[in-house]
């Protein structure tokens, strides 16, 4: 029974042995893994910082897309509430417009016609006087009363 006890123990002793050498031989590997373990929390914990930053930066940007729209809607609101008045406004330009054209035009019509109106007058009178020069020409000279008469 001893011997086989010994041989036993002599069997174990080897196993351990075995097993110590070859942890030993994996020492290096294991602290290479613990060094990409150790490299992958860092990576991990950066990454959850940014995720924070995404997610506040997304809500900061969904609190100012949701006050945009309300301003849009704020706006068509205040667009509806001034369409008629942009209408009435509207109509009352045109009208503004017509008004005006007709002005404009009854205005230069008078103006044409006074500019030819004049113009048809020299004319006239040009051909009034140079018949009174003829009719002076011709009839007896003036007397006194006449002159007098004509000064007055």
């Amino acid at each position: 029974d001893a011997m086989v006890v010994a041989q036993l123990q002599e069997g174990l002793l080897k196993r351990c042995n075995a097993l110590a050498e070859q942890i030993q031989q994996g020492a290096p590997a294991a602290a290479e893994r613990q060094a990409a373990v150790d490299g992958a929390m860092k990576d991990l914990e950066a990454a959850k910082v940014h995720q924070e930053k995404t997610a506040e930066t997304y809500l900061e940007t969904q609190k100012a897309l949701t006050a945009c729209q309300d301003a849009k809607k704020e706006a068509e609101q205040k667009v509806e509430e001034a369409e008629p008045t942009l209408e009435s406004a509207k109509k009352v330009l045109q009208e503004a417009s017509v008004e005006l054209e007709n002005y404009q035009n009854y205005n230069w019509t008078c103006f044409e016609e006074l500019k030819e109106h004049r113009l048809a007058e020299p004319e006239a009178a040009t051909t009034a006087e140079a018949s009174e020069a003829k009719d002076v020409a011709t009839t007896e000279p003036l007397t006194e009363a006449a002159v007098a008469t004509a000064g007055a």
